[in-house]
């Protein structure tokens, strides 16, 4: 049976097939985890091997859900409000898109990563 590869290996083979990592720079980031027990995606960046928007761009690939530029998009106070300012604090989420009444999942809600 096939070993079922983490979030991170997604991620780096991703990057491997678009050409922004090369398998010997995977090799040593593995290393490096088994090492210090870092998150791959962290080693990836810390290293910067790779922008963080390349990273977004391979991530958004293998989840299949586009990366979102909140530079680039204007969101409407009342769709912000939906979510209560204190979670929006803790959490790092805002709600970026509804329909109607609805907040449209899985491509409504960002939230940044706390790591």
């Amino acid at each position: 049976m096939a070993k079922v590869k983490s979030f991170g290996e997604r991620i780096a083979d991703a990057l491997v097939e678009d050409g922004l990592l090369s398998a010997g720079q995977i090799e040593e980031l593995l290393e490096q985890q088994k090492k210090g027990g870092a998150r791959l995606i962290k080693l990836i960046v810390d290293k910067s091997y790779v922008s963080e928007q390349d990273l977004a761009v391979s991530m958004g690939r293998v989840l299949n859900v586009p990366p979102i530029n909140l530079g680039r998009v204007s969101i409407p106070p009342e769709v912000v409000e939906l979510l209560p300012q204190k979670r929006r604090m803790r959490c790092l989420t805002t709600i970026v898109n509804q329909r109607g009444k609805t907040v449209i999942d899985g491509e409504s809600i960002v939230q940044k990563d706390p790591h």
